[in-house]
């Protein structure tokens, strides 16, 4: 995991099979006027990438908001990991009476939720509020 120059959370390269294989992931956040948080989750979302998202998840949840939306729509590839990470930010949301919202990511990346019978426990919604701002980096 590395943290950019504009302190963005990124992992870059994943090995495997004895080639390293580029792995693009980002996260960035953008506050919203009405005390929403979006995180904007892109690339691979999975067990090499879990400790950039993890930390963009704490960023966000430090600053308390009564909404956190996690926009899953430039997400590639879920794995479980991926999942779990979700599901635990939703309980840590609730258990303080704030609300997780998440954006639908392309088929084969919601297809997890369905799977696994989330995409009923979690709260989905089409698009992130707003957008009208830059996202920034978290």
């Amino acid at each position: 995991m590395a943290t950019g120059k504009d302190g963005s959370h990124c992992c870059r390269f994943r090995c495997g099979g004895g080639q390293s294989e580029p792995v693009n992931f980002s996260a960035e956040s953008r506050s919203e006027a009405d005390e929403t948080i979006v995180l904007a989750f892109r690339g691979v979302l999975d067990l090499e990438t879990s400790q950039a998202a993890e930390a963009a998840f704490a960023e966000a949840e430090e600053q308390q908001p009564r909404r956190v939306v996690v926009d899953l729509s430039d997400v590639e590839f879920i794995d479980s990991t991926g999942l779990r990470l979700i599901v635990s930010a939703d309980t840590r949301t609730r258990r303080n009476g704030r609300t997780l919202q998440i954006v639908k990511g392309p088929d084969r990346v919601h297809r997890v939720f369905r799977m696994t019978l989330m995409n009923e426990r979690l709260a989905f919604i089409e698009r992130a509020p707003g957008g009208d701002d830059p996202i920034r980096s978290s």
